[in-house]
């Protein structure tokens, strides 16, 4: 693991961050820290998370199913209590003594059960169907495809312990008929069986199972999972998307059989039961309506995940950026990589504009990049497993506000016939771009139009004089002078000391 920590004291508040002095010159905003990372702009599978020393780090995002990604039947996150259906389809029934822990596969936490006092009771919420289609188990429903999968981290995987059952009924050719599925432990090993759960095309009772073959291991997750094809008949058992047990749901056992389809008969009133005698925890409970060929098994997306900061605002344009720290943690497999961008105005940092430029934090930029505003991309990856996240507690800008040229000094105003001539001191100004001339006919507003030389304010480039023609005699006017450097004409210092001056035919030509 490589950790590298910055140090900066803040002394105020500047757009969200915090600045201070670093020398003469340079400043630095701090990020991360006391501003819990308030100029985050964008997230991509990524989320901010309490750090050890109580401040927000940047990590990855939990890859939780999305009930939106796929048709989604019934999705249990267990992450807070009352635990609910995401889904929505189904009311949540839990026993007094089902329990949140911070210990989740994937996502923050997981259900915790015990055989002794019960789970969860899935109900079907009673609503008509809509474009989503009715829950697929309420009486009547036939069923197409369907995977059912969860995360199991069992405590001692004893012999008869129930991780899910279901009971129903249907009425064929005038016999009632008894319908189960079931996932039970048996060796060490989860057994499914489907007990009159699929339509034979005759009245028979007809009965499946799937079992596990590597023994399971108490206290260590496994994802397991259950998908069966309507189109063919093939069911199968997966654990960790491994085959363990495969059949085909035809009427005669083969794939060249007509397909039998799950049916929930109309007399079922029962209940899906979860963990109703289980000892262990469970998380990421899904039912989807389709044969899932996919199943999320990282804890992180391999892709990797990002943050963009900012647009952050460093004062002046053409301001100089000397370097950027990062405070990162990177675990064994897991990487960070950093990116900046620059412009003279937030609204030209879009999305895909200008390109992100690499940069490896805490090394001087040589020369040194200037703009008004920056952007930072920091992106994640997480360890071959996708089970550690890296994370980033705090970022640093170091730079130099480029200060706008000072005052120009000396300003004069000789009246003349029609006319005003104006000089003034050169700035000795290395960056000095020129200067504009502001005119008017009130002090302090310089609006004028008139002069043969153009509307106030007027650039004269670098020239340290100009005469104002087409003047009215007899009206005064007012004048000031400001500097701009090589950045433009938008980054001009302050106005010089007002003067006045009063064209006349008196001077003559």
């Amino acid at each position: 693991m490589s950790t590298r920590f910055i140090t900066s004291v803040a002394v105020f508040l500047l757009g969200g961050a915090f600045l201070c002095s670093l020398s003469a010159e340079q400043t630095r905003i701090s990020m991360g820290h006391e501003d819990a990372w308030s100029g985050i702009s964008r997230f991509e599978e990524a989320r901010l998370e309490e750090g050890q020393r109580g401040f927000l780090d940047i990590v990855m995002a939990y890859r939780r199913y999305d009930p939106e990604s796929v048709p989604t039947d019934m999705l249990l996150h267990f992450e807070t209590l009352p635990i609910r259906d995401h889904a929505s389809r189904y009311m949540v029934t839990a026993s007094e003594k089902v329990a949140i822990l911070p210990l989740g596969k994937i996502g923050g936490g997981a259900a915790f059960f015990s055989r002794e006092s019960g789970g969860l009771t899935m109900d079907f919420s009673g609503t008509a169907s809509g474009e989503k289609g009715s829950p697929l188990f309420l009486p009547g429903s036939v069923w197409e495809d369907f995977t059912i999968e969860f995360w199991l981290r069992p405590g001692y995987l004893e012999n008869g312990e129930k991780i899910l059952r279901w009971e129903g009924q249907r009425l064929l050719s005038g016999r009632l008929q008894l319908q189960t599925l079931t996932c039970t432990v048996e060796k060490r090993l989860l057994k499914w069986d489907f007990e009159n759960f699929f339509l034979h095309p005759g009245s028979g009772e007809i009965s499946f199972s799937l079992k596990g073959k590597k023994a399971l291991i108490p206290d260590r997750w496994n994802h397991h999972m259950v998908r069966f094809d309507a189109q063919t008949g093939l069911m199968e058992y997966l654990v960790n998307g491994i085959p363990e047990a495969v059949l085909y749901i035809t009427t005669n056992g083969t794939p060249s059989g007509s397909v039998m389809r799950p049916y929930i008969g109309k007399r079922s009133l029962g209940r899906l039961q979860i963990a109703p005698a289980y000892t262990g925890m469970m998380d990421e409970f899904r039912i989807s309506r389709i044969f899932l060929t996919d199943p999320q098994l990282k804890k992180f997306s391999r892709n990797g995940g990002s943050v963009e900061i900012g647009p952050v605002h460093l004062g002046e344009e053409g301001s100089e950026i000397n370097s950027i720290d990062l405070e990162v943690s990177t675990p064994a497999g897991t990487g960070v990589y950093s990116y900046y961008r620059l412009a003279e105005s937030p609204s030209s940092l879009g999305l895909d504009r200008p390109e992100w430029i690499p940069f490896r934090p805490g090394e001087e930029f040589v020369p040194p990049p200037k703009a008004g505003y920056l952007g930072i991309k920091i992106e994640l990856f997480p360890d071959g497993e996708g089970l550690i996240s890296p994370r980033v507690s705090s970022a640093a800008i170091n730079y130099r506000p480029n200060l706008p040229p000072p005052p120009p000094v000396g300003l004069t105003a000789l009246p003349k016939n029609g006319k005003i001539h104006l000089t003034w001191s050169a700035l000795q100004q290395r960056d000095l771009g020129g200067y504009l001339v502001y005119y008017g006919e009130s002090p302090g507003v310089y609006r004028g139009q008139e002069a043969s030389e153009g509307a106030s304010p007027i650039d004269i480039g670098t020239d340290t004089e100009l005469t104002l023609s087409s003047l009215e005699n007899g009206k005064i006017y007012y004048f000031a002078v400001a500097a701009y450097d090589t950045v433009g004409s938008s980054h001009r210092g302050p106005l010089s000391q007002e003067v006045s001056a009063r064209p006349s035919a008196y001077y003559g030509e």
